[in-house]
């Protein structure tokens, strides 16, 4: 299921069970000098391909289905969220398994589906985390403020460990950039306003 939400000061943001729940994707950068072509794309093949992906009997429904074929991505990239855990944990941010969850077969797909030629595994986990984890950070203080500079460093340093990454390492290895850079706007916003959110920052 698909739909779309107003986040402004006339509306309440969504609910950890909602988020939870769902990926979330902020379109907050809108091109004003583009139009519509106001021409008909014939995309009923493209469709039929992909709902042919999406009802294959092959595929995973469940997390541990899927671990059982990505057993070394799950670990390494559990791994990963743990250190984040750990980072935002004394800001009172936690997530939990159905984040996790989410994730993990979010890049199980992206690793079943062969899509390193769309979007590289780092840039997928960059996703993830924007779409997943950030948008449950908010309120204020010094010890968020803390996380905040924490966390920008931790993706920032994702970046570093490329040249000396293999095997699975090696395909999430990179710069968590839009992640970083949204961390960035939500630390500058806490220091301007005392409070910080993950919308319209």
């Amino acid at each position: 299921m698909i739909g779309t939400a107003n986040m402004d000061e006339t509306t309440h943001s969504f609910s950890p069970k909602v988020l939870d729940r769902a990926f979330t994707i902020e379109f907050d950068d809108p091109d004003l000098t583009s139009f519509a072509s106001g021409s008909i794309v014939n995309s009923g093949e493209t469709f039929a391909e992909l709902a042919q992906i999406v009802i294959r009997q092959t595929n995973a429904i469940s997390v541990l289905e899927a671990r059982a074929i990505s057993q070394d991505l799950f670990e390494h990239i559990a791994a990963l969220l743990a250190e984040i855990q750990d980072i935002l944990s004394p800001a009172g941010i936690k997530f939990g398994y159905r984040t996790r969850d989410a994730i993990l077969m979010y890049l199980h797909f992206w690793r079943e589906l062969n899509l390193s030629g769309i979007v590289s595994g780092y840039a997928a986990l960059d996703f993830c985390i924007l779409q997943k984890i950030l948008p449950k950070i908010s309120g204020s203080g010094e010890g968020l403020s803390e996380a905040l500079t924490s966390l920008a460093a931790w993706l920032k340093s994702r970046g570093s460990i490329q040249s000396a990454a293999s095997g699975v390492e090696a395909d999430f290895a990179g710069a968590l950039e839009r992640s970083h850079q949204k961390v960035n706007r939500m630390a500058a916003l806490l220091d301007l306003d005392g409070a910080t959110r993950f919308w319209g920052a």
